[in-house]
């Protein structure tokens, strides 16, 4: 029952939504960390975990998916640490609801953002800062309209 347990974990993973990334996401690597108890990982499971993540790798999935097996200390224990490089923003799931929602969004909510990203080291990308920072222009008739 284990197996069959964690071979359906695995069919998960074919879907582009589990890892939070859109059905265009393609890479070259994958590596992929099991941690679980001696002699419950087997080569039916490795080949399961690399058929299940072909689909997004543009090449063989035999040479560029690596599976390592790390043995728990727990028993009871399964983990999975999957890690995939080469994702643009525009290949996460949501980044087109955020922007449609930071687009949306009104001049001061766009600042605050921008502030909040400031306090935690990020930067916004010099486009978003040129939309959000007035011109002399604007500033002047803001200064007249506030002299009013």
């Amino acid at each position: 029952r284990l197996n069959e347990y964690l071979l359906a974990t695995m069919r998960r993973l074919r879907l582009p939504s589990t890892l939070g990334l859109t059905s265009e996401y393609k890479t070259d690597y994958i590596w992929v960390t099991v941690v679980a108890p001696r002699g419950v990982w087997n080569p039916d499971l490795v080949s399961e975990m690399k058929a299940a993540l072909s689909g997004y790798i543009t090449g063989d999935a035999s040479r560029c998916i690596i599976i390592r097996e790390i043995n728990s200390e727990d028993p009871w224990t399964i983990r999975f640490l999957v890690i995939a490089g080469r994702a643009k923003k525009e290949h996460l799931e949501i980044y087109q609801e955020m922007k449609s929602l930071y687009d949306s969004s009104s001049k001061g909510d766009k600042l605050l953002a921008h502030s909040f990203l400031l306090e935690h080291n990020v930067l916004a990308t010099s486009e978003s800062i040129k939309t959000l920072t007035p011109t002399n222009e604007q500033k002047s008739d803001e200064l007249k309209r506030l002299e009013k």
